[in-house]
């Protein structure tokens, strides 16, 4: 047969192992003397009726740090939501789809003065807006224009 609820007239913050030793509890679960004692699966705060609803306490700081990290994901998530956006309309819009082949099969070989200004001409035109640091690139390799960098090895970074 179940313990009858007790009443009271505050929901109790310390677990019902700290009360039942009579030590003092840091009122967070699990609280850190049954993480010292490593009886954290016994920590637990007591379900009492307060003013004839059943109640138990809930931590203010994990409450504080679940809210934030929510929000954090929800602007993260608008976020890229909009940086999709703007990648698909820059994908649907015809211009930004007749690049030439040549452009990404530069070589050294056949890297000439003109064909670097159509290509630099061809990439400016573009509403690219990734973000590269310049020591991600490496030595040896030019910059385009924005964040177009053509690497000593043929390659095109954005």
């Amino acid at each position: 047969m179940p313990q009858p609820m007790r009443q009271t007239q505050r929901v109790p913050r310390t677990c019902m192992q700290c009360a039942r030793r009579k030590i003092k509890c840091s009122k967070k679960i699990p609280c850190e003397e049954c993480i010292r004692r490593g009886d954290t699966v016994a920590c637990k705060r007591e379900i009492v009726r307060v003013h004839g609803k059943v109640t138990v306490a809930v931590d203010e700081e994990t409450r504080i740090d679940d809210s934030d990290a929510e929000s954090n994901l929800v602007r993260e998530n608008i976020s890229l939501k909009t940086r999709i956006r703007q990648l698909e309309s820059v994908l649907s819009r015809p211009e930004t789809l007749k690049l030439d082949a040549d452009i990404f099969r530069l070589s050294p070989a056949a890297g000439n003065p003109q064909s670097s200004d159509k290509i630099l001409n061809d990439f400016q035109s573009l509403p690219f807006g990734l973000l590269v640091e310049a020591s991600q690139i490496g030595i040896g390799a030019k910059r385009l224009c924005g964040s177009l960098w053509i690497i000593s090895d043929g390659f095109i970074v954005l």
